[in-house]
């Protein structure tokens, strides 16, 4: 057959031995391996089962046919007979015992050897699974995605939250982690339950009581029908992008407010100088104070310019906030008389 040629073309170029035990051990018939010069090699039991089984059949056809054409009436003869068929029969019971106990043997081995590739599988996933740099949470899926249960913790999500495998695992996210749905984190568990396709949520900032900063989470639905997370925390990169930003705008309302001065030449220049500066720190409204002195020498100060964002009512020339002595505001003459600057409403 096919078969045949294929396995002697490669019997040809390795050992033959090897293919012998190779298709003894895969084959799930009777097989006898015979050399060219007639010897046998190799036979399974089942092989033998099989011979044992023809005999007994021959042997019954040449009694059929002997009783046909010869008296066999004598007791003794009939005795042999039976003695002999019954001989047979335990032979090929014998036989077919040996294989059935290989092939409970064989299983069992099999199932060991299942069993132990198993647990070397799963130290390697353990392994790998703490030597992550990268948080990752593994959530069952309770009602249908009502609530979401820790199963699993590895060593880096546990630094990176600040807490411990022990006091999450068992435990619902709402319970460890309050304001997660306004994190957005909920919502894609359940977009990845519906669709089974992996989501990702970029930067975005989470806080409570306990933990505050960004992360940035990939989530995943697994064979298991768990849900597993794998997030990082982001918060330093962040807050330097920010920084950078914030730089950039600096200098963009720097040499904005430069050309203003020196285009100076109507009475809008204030006007113009603070609408720069609210947008540069997105302010809602923007005053430009005058210092003036009494004739006792007394410093104050009167609102002269203003600015107001969109739907911001106006303040500019409302009594109170004119000649306001600094006396009332000992800590904004000090900081202001060294050059510093407020960046709190509250410090004044």
């Amino acid at each position: 057959s096919g078969g045949g040629l294929k396995c002697l073309k490669i019997s040809e170029e390795f050992n033959v031995g090897d293919h012998i035990e190779m298709l003894l051990y895969l084959s799930h018939i009777p097989l006898l391996v015979v050399s060219a010069i007639g010897e046998i090699i190799r036979i399974r039991s089942e092989m033998i089962t099989v011979m044992l089984w023809a005999a007994s059949f021959l042997f019954m056809l040449l009694l059929l046919l002997a009783e046909k054409f010869f008296d066999l009436g004598d007791l003794k003869f009939r005795i042999i007979v039976f003695i002999l068929v019954f001989l047979l029969t335990l032979l090929i019971s014998f036989f077919h015992g040996i294989w059935f106990r290989n092939r409970i043997l064989s299983l069992l081995r099999s199932l060991k050897e299942t069993e132990r590739k198993l647990s070397i599988s799963e130290e390697k996933y353990k392994e790998l699974f703490d030597s992550m740099d990268s948080g990752v949470a593994v959530y069952e899926v309770i009602d249908g995605g009502k609530d979401f249960i820790y199963k699993d913790f590895n060593k880096a999500a546990a630094t990176i939250v600040s807490t411990t495998k022990e006091e999450v695992i068992g435990k619902s996210v709402f319970e460890i982690r309050p304001n997660i749905k306004d994190f957005g984190l909920i919502d894609v568990f359940q977009k990845v339950i519906n669709t089974g396709k992996p989501e990702k949520i970029p930067a975005t900032y989470y806080e409570d009581d306990t933990l505050s900063g960004w992360y940035e989470d990939y989530v995943y639905e697994l064979p298991t029908k768990e849900i597993a997370t794998v997030f990082r925390d982001v918060t330093e990169s962040k807050v330097y992008e920010q920084k950078l930003l914030l730089r950039d705008n600096y200098l963009a309302a720097l040499n904005k407010l430069k050309k203003i001065m020196l285009q100076a030449n109507n009475s809008n220049t204030f006007h113009e100088i603070l609408e720069v500066l609210a947008q540069l720190t997105n302010s809602s409204r923007t005053i430009i104070f005058r210092n003036s002195k009494n004739k006792s020498g007394e410093l104050f100060m009167s609102q002269i310019e203003e600015f107001c964002q969109e739907g911001i009512e106006p303040q500019i020339n409302k009594q109170f906030l004119q000649n306001i002595p600094y006396s009332d505001f000992k800590t904004l003459k000090k900081t202001l008389s060294e050059k510093n600057c407020f960046w709190n409403i509250e410090d004044i």
